[in-house]
């Protein structure tokens, strides 16, 4: 609830407003400076799933060779990849599904080990699970 009430403290501001940023021009081939209406909540919850593959690839020797990302003009977004997929066994010390914990259950990660060396992109277990929490739809293939 307190992340439905206050999704600001977790992900920035959830309103839109312009801003001003480097993109992508399709027609000049290069990045141009743009003015922008631009939601950074949305962003940062989009951010999130997108790296949930790059800690698997690397800290766990996972395979990726694409992620694809699809908008739809409805504004539903699609994330594929053909990495490793995400083990459904119980983990024996909360005795949940380990999907359930990714995606489900704050302050649960794999990424605690203060002494591991691993580069992980999240670590403190918010990232899916604000995606999933912050979504209008979410679900997992």
């Amino acid at each position: 609830d307190h992340v439905l009430i206050r999704p600001e403290m977790y992900v920035g501001s959830v309103d839109t407003s312009s801003s001003s940023m480097f993109v992508f021009d399709h027609e000049k081939g290069r990045m141009v400076w743009e003015s922008l209406k631009v939601n950074h909540g949305l962003l940062k919850i989009v951010d999130e799933i997108l790296l949930k593959p790059s800690d698997n690839i690397a800290n766990k020797g996972g395979r990726m060779t694409y992620i694809r990302v699809h908008i739809t003009e409805a504004g539903e977004i699609t994330i594929e990849n053909d990495g490793a997929g995400i083990p459904i066994v119980r983990s024996k010390e909360h005795k949940l599904y380990i999907p359930e914990m990714v995606f489900g259950h704050l302050l649960t990660s794999s990424n605690y080990d203060d002494t591991s060396q691993n580069a992980v992109a999240g670590r403190h277990g918010y990232g899916a699970k604000l995606t999933n929490i912050l979504s209008h739809r979410f679900s997992v293939c």
